[in-house]
């Protein structure tokens, strides 16, 4: 847990946001296995599951360099 003067250099409206998209993003690449077995049928589930969770560990992955490189959700004013 941060210090108050340590929450106060970040803007949080624009992380909660950037969180709010990864989890959305997320959302949707989790549900890949349900809507191909609703396409396809239990043929490729084996499949889906796989690139489900590939696209979910490196977007995770990314998000996470991306969040903490280049003082994106810092105020301005420090």
């Amino acid at each position: 847990t941060s210090s108050k003067e340590e929450k106060s250099r970040y803007d949080e409206f624009a992380l909660s946001k950037a969180v709010g998209n990864l989890l959305f993003t997320l959302a949707f690449f989790n549900g890949i296995p349900f809507i191909s077995t609703l396409f396809f049928g239990e043929k490729f589930i084996n499949d889906s599951f796989i690139i489900s969770a590939f696209f979910t560990m490196i977007i995770t992955i990314v998000a996470i360099i991306y969040m903490n490189t280049g003082n994106r959700f810092k105020k301005r004013n420090y």
